[in-house]
């Protein structure tokens, strides 16, 4: 079971790679966390973000107020 994660100030990825990281299994259902988009203001925090966190979809990080 996938959930997926949004987030407000974003920043540089902190909170997501924790997400992304803690995927696990419980009587045979794997249960994830997948990145769907994040905003922030601070240009290097979004290409931070965009390079360690969602290198497929760097599109999914807006970077505006």
């Amino acid at each position: 079971m996938k959930f997926t994660l949004g987030e407000l100030f974003s920043g540089a990825g902190g909170i997501s790679l924790g997400a992304k990281s803690a995927a696990f299994t419980h009587k045979g259902i794997t249960y994830s966390i997948e990145h769907k988009w994040a905003n922030d203001n601070n240009k290097d925090a979004c290409e931070t973000f965009a390079k360690n966190i969602c290198t497929e979809n760097s599109d999914s990080v807006i970077c505006q107020d």
